[in-house]
């Protein structure tokens, strides 16, 4: 490392901070987040911790070699539902494929208890609704052969309505078959460019070229409605930098675990959801190898949720994962989260106190925090309960307000239930650890791990404060609390230290019975290709990457993929024949035993390069 790197993270309470300056010298700092305009919160955290090192944030900045940054604002985008007014344009006669989802849709997302009613829950919210959908005569087959054009004019007049008539922000395109053949995508694409010029369009054969219509409709959606959003703040984080480090090379933390370039990040938004948690992950397994411990849960409590990542000697990756309740079918690190941090508000219901999934962020915050909270929060039990100084956040810098603090939970949750203000306080507390320890049973559980093989790795502002009791009710082998500061800013530690990285995709539909090493290598060579166009748009020498990949495979007649390390080299039969023994135990590991059905045969859905700078 020639400079100085610079790692970001900006949480749904606080922003953090930390500063690699060559050596052992490392600076960490914390601001409060700044919603919407996050970017303030980022630069105040620059800026405190440029005073530590005696100098502005300018200078700081002249030292750097680059500044990594995750940031919470394609999740809260997701949370808030303050996306873009998306519309899609699909195959005609499948137009309803996003609005009948799949048959957990109503479930997916919610706690244990909603999968046993689920016909009573509600439906997630529409990333677009029914009448911002349009339909054009095109068919492309599995073989990416052409069954019938595109309908060029039906696609000008769908365009047009959408914009004219539904005032749509973007535009989304998904049609069948395409991540086999895009051309009709493409040239969707090329004519809404000719109608609107500064209409965004997302196409699913660039973000998401997999099998599986609804996911992949799901995913381009998504994508769409978080990249105006994504563009805006990108734009102007691009711009604040330009004035103070022109030549600063910015990166955005991504879901993988790897950094992109601001085009990059803009262009697939959808990567940037749980791209702060992500960075906790990688600094925790930096964390656990330096103890010598293999199995590991990384746990991170902030403001306004509890993330989940199991590591059993490395990270793990999902190609499948939930976000406000709608799939993603990228890759990405196996996080799972819950509604419960600092934040998490307390409520007497029907008799019963609950807390959360519900926060009061950063705005207006906990109670204590004197900027307009009026419901008790976590936050405010921990300082009830003397476990906060009310002097100590933010290095002095911010005082708490116990007295408002005892007084909400007082008269909102110690009245109502005929309970003093300890008992209260403590009650919130305990039950906010319950359901944090249950998350961990159950993502521990669902992978056929036992919590009581793992350590948990704290970070997080609230983590080690409630480590104690999150570790006595899951049941857990030990805690690990990185100290000196590091546990509260490890997702910034995390993204400071992360890899360029980039991942390419393409689905494909074939069985590996029989001779298939040719199918295997030309579909890789496919992937080469495209990625070796990208990057060098890019700007990137691809001799320059590490890289490694994959493939997804699954039994026959299932539904559920796994992703299969592919070895460097020559594709031969033997090493095919690998393969499908590697997918048997990885299926047995994951499912158990008698899960599997090898009788049905083995088929490869995708294949994925991985290149890391």
């Amino acid at each position: 490392m020639t400079g100085w790197i610079v790692g970001t993270d900006i949480g749904g309470t606080f922003t953090d901070c930390v500063v690699l300056a060559g050596g052992d010298q490392t600076v960490i700092a914390k601001a409060p987040s700044t919603p919407p305009a996050f970017e303030e919160g980022l630069w105040q955290s620059l800026a405190a911790a440029a005073r530590k090192l005696g100098m502005s944030a300018a200078q700081l900045l002249s030292r750097c070699e680059r500044l990594a940054h995750g940031t919470t604002v394609a999740t809260n985008a997701m949370i808030n539902e303050r996306g873009a007014r998306v519309g899609f344009l699909t195959t005609k006669g499948f137009e309803e494929t996003l609005w009948q989802m799949r048959g957990a849709a109503y479930c997916q997302g919610l706690p244990m208890q909603a999968w046993y009613n689920k016909v009573a829950n509600p439906r997630p919210f529409d990333v677009v609704p029914r009448e911002r959908v349009a339909g054009v005569s095109e068919r492309i087959d599995r073989n990416g052969e052409v069954l019938c054009p595109l309908d060029e004019e039906g696609t000008r007049a769908a365009i047009g309505a959408l914009v004219e008539r539904e005032g749509i922000e973007a535009l989304a395109v998904g049609f069948l078959w395409s991540f086999v053949n895009p051309v009709h995508e493409q040239r969707a694409r090329e004519i809404a460019a000719e109608l609107y010029p500064e209409l965004p369009v997302t196409l699913s054969s660039e973000v998401v070229p997999i099998l599986g219509e609804y996911e992949r409709f799901s995913t381009t959606a998504l994508n769409a409605y978080l990249r105006p959003e994504v563009q805006s703040y990108v734009e102007r984080m691009q711009a604040r930098l330009r004035s103070q480090a022109p030549a600063l090379p910015l990166f955005f933390m991504q879901a993988d675990g790897g950094v992109a370039a601001p085009d990059r990040a803009v262009a697939h938004s959808v990567r940037l959801l749980q791209s702060g948690p992500v960075g906790g992950v990688v600094a925790g397994l930096d964390v656990a190898a330096s103890l010598g411990i293999d199995r590991v849960l990384t746990c991170d409590m902030g403001g306004t949720s509890f993330d989940v990542c199991l590591l059993d000697g490395h990270i793990p990756y999902t190609q499948r994962s939930t976000h406000n309740r709608h799939v993603v079918a990228t890759r990405m690190v196996d996080i799972e989260s819950i509604g419960a941090g600092g934040g998490s508000i307390a409520r007497v219901r029907h008799g019963n106190l609950t807390v959360g999934p519900d926060s009061a962020g950063a705005r207006p915050g906990p109670v204590c925090y004197g900027r307009g909270g009026t419901e008790p929060t976590v936050t405010d039990a921990n300082l009830v309960l003397g476990y906060l100084n009310p002097q100590a956040i933010l290095g002095g810098e911010m005082a708490l307000d116990a007295e408002a603090a005892r007084r909400a939970i007082a008269e909102r949750i110690a009245a109502p239930l005929g309970l003093s203000l300890e008992e209260a306080a403590l009650a919130i507390v305990r039950i906010v650890d319950a359901h944090m320890a249950d998350l961990i049973r159950f993502h521990t559980l669902r992978r056929g791990k036992d919590p009581r093989d793992f350590h948990i790795v704290c970070f997080g502002g609230a983590t080690p404060l409630h480590a104690a009791g999150i570790s006595e009710q899951a049941g857990v082998a030990g805690v690990v609390v990185p100290l000196a500061g590091a546990a509260t800013v490890l997702s910034a530690f995390g993204i400071a230290r992360a890899d360029r990285l980039w991942t390419f995709s393409l689905g494909c539909t074939f069985d590996l019975r029989g001779e298939k090493s040719a199918a295997l290598a030309e579909a890789f060579a496919e992937l080469e290709r495209k990625a070796v166009t990208t990057l060098e748009r890019e700007g990137v020498d691809p001799a320059s990457l590490v890289w490694t990949r994959s493939a997804s495979l699954r039994y026959r007649l299932q539904t559920n993929e796994l992703e299969v390390p592919v070895p460097a080299g020559r594709l031969t039969e033997a090493r095919v024949a690998r393969l499908a023994r590697a997918f048997d135990r990885l299926y047995t590991r994951t499912y158990g035993k008698a899960a599997g059905f090898r009788e049905a045969g083995r088929e490869v859905v995708a294949v994925h390069l991985h290149g890391v700078a």
